[in-house]
């Protein structure tokens, strides 16, 4: 899933100049505190926030720049302490109910951030912040219906809204609607062709639908403008990889280490590539440099238990089977593959013991898999190993 990431711009308040001498220097205060927010000097305006807010707890406004500074230094608790201060001091101020959804949103609260942002669309449905993370919102939820009701209304307000366009892009491709899919994301790339990431999300779009042609052409532009976008690499890596063009596929994934030694995903797909050409040993290597590197990546252990099989290390397979289940015990992979390499080895006990594991968590409907999986075979790996790197943009 390609999501474009939520963008949290620091908000630019009209200050109105008082009669008093007191007010005035508190703007001047207010407004050093701007320019400073502006060329990114963020502790300088943080001391002079701090003081204003000291003198007049109830400076709204310094509150709110304060938080919004917070927010952007991701250091949420204290964003979130300094919005509920605005807001308390106006409880009618949309820009701060906006700015502690968004803190909500990115601590994953999303029932409180949408609540907020319901009370802004209520005083102001052509919010187009409110709108946009509501999108978001739905979208995480898999609500694709809701989540295009605020981008179709995003759009109504910003017609050339990248996020609303991209992520309206994703959800006709998810419904199988591909003509929409396509108008959406190939206007998105009319409007902002100097965007790297616009080039990017139709490229994966393209690779998607057979288009290997048009999708190489898209990500080498992404490329183009920002030749050090290493997820662009990777998507392009893995689109060479999925038409099994192997030797440029390794070319990109190395050049990538030669970047970046600890980019974790050149570690993953180099040893596909391996697995793919029966360099088993090499494989082996790049998944165990991945387990040092960071042993959370994503089915990592699975891939050593793939690898250990076709190697006849049966011991291993089994124990790197056991270490995919304890990393993601709510995922159906790791039961399936240690209950085929149970079957494999005739342990009708350890087989049957797995396979009512199995039938607790996922139920009986599925039970035919993990009846007929073949250990031999490594196809309930393929469509997670190659589209397991969407990425959120």
């Amino acid at each position: 899933m390609i999501l474009t990431a939520l963008k949290y711009c620091l908000g630019i308040f009209l200050l109105l100049a008082s009669a008093s001498s007191f007010a005035q220097n508190n703007s001047d205060k207010l407004n050093k505190a701007l320019q400073l927010v502006s060329s990114q000097q963020y502790n300088d305006a943080i001391i002079i926030l701090e003081q204003l807010i000291k003198d007049d707890s109830t400076n709204s406004k310094a509150s709110l720049l304060l938080a919004d500074v917070y927010t952007y230094l991701s250091q949420l608790s204290e964003a979130e302490k300094f919005y509920k201060l605005a807001l308390k001091t106006n409880n009618n101020r949309q820009s701060a109910k906006v700015g502690l959804a968004t803190v909500y949103f990115l601590q994953k609260k999303y029932d409180e951030a949408e609540d907020l942002l319901l009370e802004v669309l209520d005083s102001n449905d052509k919010s187009k912040a409110a709108l946009t993370l509501l999108g978001d919102i739905n979208l995480i939820r898999n609500k694709f219906d809701e989540a295009e009701k605020y981008y179709m209304n995003l759009i109504e307000v910003d017609s050339a809204n990248a996020e609303a366009l991209s992520n309206l892009g994703y959800i006709s491709q998810i419904k199988g609607d591909i003509p929409s899919a396509r108008k959406y994301l190939e206007r998105n790339v009319q409007l902002y062709p100097d965007d790297e990431i616009t080039h990017l999300n139709l490229g994966v779009f393209y690779s998607s639908i057979g288009k290997f042609h048009e999708a190489i052409v898209q990500m080498n532009k992404a490329l183009a403008i920002n030749p050090e976008d290493e997820s662009a690499m990777v998507s392009l890596g893995i689109l060479y990889l999925q038409n099994k063009v192997y030797t440029e596929a390794e070319k990109i994934f190395n050049k990538i280490l030669i970047k970046n030694k600890l980019n974790p995903d050149a570690y993953f797909y180099l040893s596909l590539i391996n697995i793919e050409t029966n360099n088993y040993n090499k494989a082996l290597d790049y998944a165990q440099k991945l387990v040092t590197i960071n042993d959370n990546y994503p089915q990592v252990f699975l891939l050593l238990s793939n690898i250990y099989f076709l190697i006849n290390d049966l011991s291993n397979a089994i124990e790197s089977a056991n270490k995919a289940i304890f990393k993601s015990p709510n995922e159906p992979e790791g039961y399936l593959l240690l209950a085929g390499l149970y079957r494999f080895n005739n342990d009708v006990k350890n087989f049957e013991r797995v396979k009512a594991k199995f039938e607790y968590l996922f139920g009986t409907s599925q039970l035919k898999n993990i009846e007929t999986f073949d250990v031999n075979s490594r196809n309930i790996f393929d469509d997670y190993f190659f589209n397991h790197s969407d990425k959120t943009k």
